[in-house]
């Protein structure tokens, strides 16, 4: 069966094919009736009008934007691609996607970029739903200018997102109390080392979120090799003052973990620790993230595992969905769209290069 064109719609109801084009797109004058006319033929006869055709006929480039905070600098940077692949996928149908980082804790500078999404008619915005900022402040905002929006990577609480994309968190501490669990009789005792809680910081929450994953497993299960002591950085930012935090902790407590859980983020102060002490061969360590040092410090045996949240998935979906959004497609069912966690060691480090071919559940 041949594929029927809107030249062929115009031919079977008599009318020019400009005419047809018009109603479909919505663009110059048609009567109301005779758009009637025309779309009750084109459902008679199954028709639908293709994206690329569309584009073609309104010519309006359809606006998308992202935003996030500024750190980690390589996890965005591997948002920031993800969006750039997915860009690749829909700028022939006349689309434009910005990426817009946002120093943490400045509603003002969120609120004017924002300001100029209005002049310029964005159609669709992704944004990270961080505690850091003043998310009701925000989401009002382009509610007020009825600019539809999701949420990617991080939802600390919800708002009238369309749609989330990113991952569960407690699943990751999970998969982290799996990994070290299924090591067997080598595991007795897990040093969970992470943060406390901070209200104005979405990564710390995060990282409980983490914590209360891997403790949840445990009592789940029931593992009696997997029992576990806890660590809290009192600093966040100083880098010196965590490894000398660190470096007290395992002197005050030596010979008594044989794993380690690291949820920070901040890898080089965990590698520094464990170089001064020259302990890396005795401890099995499973960490959060990937980034250009980590091949090395897995081939080295610094760390056994990884646990990759996958970034550059978020940023391709979050730009597709937005995508759908304007088009009024959705082909998403789910107010979540979950990407799955990967777990990487060293056999299997080039895994998350593969960002394409991960799974999305």
């Amino acid at each position: 069966m041949n594929k029927i064109s809107q030249k062929d719609i115009a031919k079977a109801l008599g009318i020019s094919l400009i005419t047809v084009q018009r109603a479909f797109s919505n663009t110059g004058y048609v009567s109301d009736k005779l758009k009637k006319y025309i779309f009750s033929y084109a459902d008679e006869i199954g028709y639908q009008p293709s994206r690329t055709a569309k584009a073609l006929v309104s010519k309006k480039i359809r606006k998308i934007a992202l935003f996030s905070e500024c750190e980690p600098l390589y996890f965005w940077n591997d948002i920031e691609k993800g969006a750039k692949y997915a860009y690749n996928h829909i700028a022939e149908f006349n689309y434009e996607v910005t990426y817009h980082r946002i120093p943490s804790g400045d509603t003002d500078a969120y609120i004017r970029t924002l300001e100029t999404m209005k002049n310029e008619n964005y159609n669709a915005i992704g944004l990270v739903s961080a505690v850091c900022f003043d998310m009701g402040r925000i989401t009002s905002y382009l509610e007020q200018i009825n600019i539809p929006y999701i949420f990617f990577n991080n939802k600390e609480r919800s708002f009238n997102e369309l749609c989330y994309i990113g991952p569960d968190y407690e699943k990751g501490g999970a998969l982290a109390a799996n990994f070290l669990s299924s090591c067997g009789n080598q595991i007795h005792k897990t040093a969970i080392i992470t943060h406390l809680e901070d209200s104005n910081n979405s990564r710390l929450n995060n990282s409980f979120m983490r914590e209360k994953g891997f403790r949840n497993y445990a009592f789940n299960n029931n593992n009696q090799n997997l029992t576990y002591g806890v660590h809290i950085f009192k600093s966040y930012k100083d880098s010196e003052i965590m490894v000398a935090e660190l470096m007290d902790f395992f002197k005050a407590n030596p010979d008594t973990y044989d794993s380690i859980y690291y949820i920070s983020s901040e890898h080089d102060v965990l590698i520094k620790v464990l170089k001064k002490l020259g302990s890396k061969d005795n401890l099995m360590i499973v960490t959060h993230d990937y980034h250009e040092r980590m091949g090395s410090y897995l081939d080295e045996g610094y760390i056994n595992a990884t646990i990759y949240q996958n970034p550059f998935l978020q940023g391709y979906y979050a730009v597709l969905v937005c995508s759908e959004i304007i088009e009024g497609r959705k082909s998403f069912d789910t107010s979540w769209i979950e990407v799955e966690h990967a777990l990487i060691m060293k056999a299997n480090k080039y895994l998350y290069r593969n960002n394409h071919l991960l799974a999305l559940q």
